[in-house]
C-alpha cells in the first residue's frame, strides 16, 4: 500500500512546476525535522533518566551484564533503555539526512 501512495505522490509532485516541487519538499522537510527533533529529545531524556536511575551508562551495564540480583523491573528497564538508544540513533541518522534538504 505504501508503494502505491509513494508512486502517486511522485506522479503528482512531478506535475508541479519545479519551484513548487522544491518549496513543497523544503516545507515538508522542515515540518518533519521539527517532529524528529522532539522525538530525539524524548529519547535522550529517557536515556538520561535510566543512566541516573542505575548510576551507569547503557554501554557499561551491557559490558558488565545485569547483576544476579536484578529483578523484573531492571530487566524491563534494560530492554526499554536499549529501545530508546536505538530510537535515538535512528532518529539522529534521519535528522542528518533530512537536514541536507533545507
Amino acid at each position: 500500500m505504501a508503494h502505491i501512495r509513494i508512486a502517486l505522490l511522485n506522479k503528482v509532485v512531478k506535475e508541479l512546476p519545479p519551484e513548487e516541487q522544491e518549496e513543497l519538499i523544503k516545507r515538508g522537510a522542515f515540518l518533519r525535522l521539527t517532529e524528529l527533533k522532539k522525538r530525539l529529545d524524548i529519547a535522550k531524556l529517557r536515556i538520561k533518566e535510566f543512566g541516573i536511575k542505575y548510576r551507569t551508562t547503557f554501554t557499561e551495564l551491557s559490558k558488565r551484564g545485569l547483576p544476579e540480583t536484578a529483578g523484573y523491573e531492571m530487566h524491563e528497564d534494560f530492554m526499554e533503555w536499549k529501545h530508546w538508544i536505538k530510537v535515538s540513533q535512528e532518529t539522529d541518522r534521519i535528522i542528518k539526512k533530512i537536514s541536507k534538504i533545507i
